[in-house]
């Protein structure tokens, strides 16, 4: 079974880099992500969380991916809204509704 953990060390930093490099080499954008900042952009939200999280798919104590989270105002709707940044399921455990 799969339980949701917001990520709230760096224990995973790398593992967690290393799917973001998975995510942008699977779904190239129109530009080139600096891959080089994902280590340190963690690190950032993680003694930030107001400004995201990264919420850790577990499986026991395997990862099997992540999603970054970021709250925003919206003065359309009045309050703030929760905007999913990236989310990233290891291919081998896709189609089993984590996501």
């Amino acid at each position: 079974m799969i339980r949701f953990s917001v990520m709230n060390d760096l224990e995973r930093r790398n593992d967690v880099a290393g799917m973001m490099r998975r995510l942008y080499e699977e779904d190239r954008g129109d530009f080139e992500v600096d891959h080089s900042r994902f280590a340190s952009n963690i690190e950032y939200l993680i003694t930030h969380p107001l400004t995201g999280e990264i919420v850790l798919f577990l499986e026991g104590s395997e990862l099997r991916g992540y999603a970054l989270l970021v709250p925003y105002w919206s003065n359309e709707f009045g309050g703030t809204l929760l905007f999913v940044d990236e989310l990233f399921v290891v291919p081998e455990f896709r189609s089993r509704g984590i996501g």
